[in-house]
Order: structure tokens, then C-alpha cells, then sequence
């Protein structure tokens, strides 16, 4: 007996029924260690890949592109186990992850000062100063032609 399992993940996707049930997304094939494989270690794969959020995950019962009818849930060891059995019959078995999507985060700027010190500052028209930057000084740039205002 072969000491890895063929695996297909089909992830990034959602399962849709247009006369038949199937997943639309991508998939990747891995070749996964027997003696790790578990729901754990599964849940691992899936966090690596970029999925920390899984909602389910279903593998098929027997081979074929129909999937009604041959999906389990996986919840569990038994279900892992039950997976190695079909791909050592199958040559692989074909896991279907769902998965939350998660809301995009904003992030909101803070506004900074840039502090430099008095003797060492230049500017241009265009708002732009350099100089190096020292403790104590801050520097405002005022949209009013390009005046420079210190504030200690």
C-alpha cells in the first residue's frame, strides 16, 4: 500500500445546480501523507491554501462528474478515513470546500506630521519637502502657495 492519498480540493467556488448539481472553481491535487491525514490536518491544508474561514466540506462517494446523490459531509475522522478508502479504490477522492467569504476590511490613513528640523528644509511648489528628519519640529504644508508653518 502507497503511504499517500491523492486528493483533489476543489475550492474558491460554490456549488451550483443548473439541471445538475456541480462546483464551479478551481482545484488543485495534492498528495497528501497517510499517516498525518485527518479532519485536522485537512482543516491545515485548507488554512494554508488561504481558507481559515471553512464553512463545510463535502467529498464524493465513488468516481464520475455527477455529484447528486454521492456528496458526505466531512465532519470528522471517520469521514477522513472513510475518504482514504475511496481513493485507495477510486485513485483519488475529490473534496469540495464551502467557505465564507469575508468581508473586506477598511483601514482608514492616519494623518501625519513630518518632522524635520528648521535649517535643513526645502520645498517645491508642488507641496514636496525634504530635509532630514529630527525630534521637536513639525512641519505643515499650507495649501495657500505653498507656505511652510512651524509649530514646535
Amino acid at each position: 500500500m502507497d503511504d499517500h492519498v491523492e486528493v483533489v480540493f476543489h475550492h474558491g467556488g460554490r456549488f451550483e445546480s443548473n439541471g445538475s448539481l456541480q462546483y464551479v472553481g478551481q482545484f488543485s491535487i495534492l498528495a497528501c501523507d497517510l499517516d498525518r491525514w485527518s479532519y485536522f490536518e485537512i482543516l491545515g491544508i485548507l488554512r494554508e491554501m488561504g481558507y481559515a474561514n471553512v464553512k463545510e466540506m463535502w467529498y464524493a462517494m465513488g468516481g464520475g462528474s455527477f455529484l447528486e446523490g454521492r456528496l458526505e459531509l466531512l465532519s470528522d475522522d471517520r469521514g477522513a478515513c472513510h475518504m482514504v478508502n475511496i481513493a485507495t479504490l477510486n485513485g483519488q477522492v475529490h473534496l469540495y470546500v464551502v467557505h465564507k467569504v469575508d468581508e473586506a476590511e477598511v483601514v482608514n490613513l492616519l494623518e501625519y506630521h513630518l518632522v524635520v528640523e528648521e535649517g535643513d528644509v526645502q520645498g517645491d511648489s508642488g507641496g514636496n519637502i525634504e530635509g532630514d528628519v529630527r525630534e521637536g519640529v513639525q512641519v505643515q504644508n499650507e495649501d495657500d502657495g505653498g507656505e511652510v508653518q512651524w509649530a514646535v
